[in-house]
């Protein structure tokens, strides 16, 4: 897993323009991040979106963190092009094993490649609940 916030940032980063965007003009904190999130959105993109500057704000904005499974490959310090979206379900369910199994299962089990969400006892490759339909 990844060390921190700003080492994810590092990541997505340095994965390219799929993976992160910064806003290059300080934005008011009302609506122009989700409209710039929303542009992205229109265009199939789910970037990581840091704004460093926010209207009276001093602090920067960062939104999208987790807004794709490839993003939360790259959390997880894989290769996110080389994986599809069900191996990367069951790379984070490896990782979360840890998470009591009612949350874990109840909450934010996925599925296949489709992205559904899905609950406990209908997926086949997760290792906690196979067998417990």
């Amino acid at each position: 897993m990844g060390k921190d916030l700003r080492h994810f940032l590092q990541l997505a980063r340095a994965a390219g323009p799929e993976f992160y965007v910064e806003a290059k003009k300080p934005l008011k904190p009302t609506l122009e991040p989700f409209v710039l999130q929303q542009k992205l959105l229109k265009e199939g993109r789910f970037p990581v979106i840091y704004c460093p500057e926010i209207e009276g704000s001093g602090l920067p904005l960062v939104t999208g963190l987790l807004g794709s499974y490839e993003l939360l490959a790259l959390a997880m310090d894989l290769d996110p092009r080389k994986l599809g979206k069900s191996e990367i379900g069951e790379e984070f369910f490896y990782h979360v094993s840890s998470v009591p199994f009612l949350l874990r299962h109840k909450i934010i089990q996925t599925s296949d490649d489709t992205g559904a969400l899905r609950g406990c006892g209908e997926s086949q490759w997760c290792r906690s609940c196979r067998g417990r339909r």
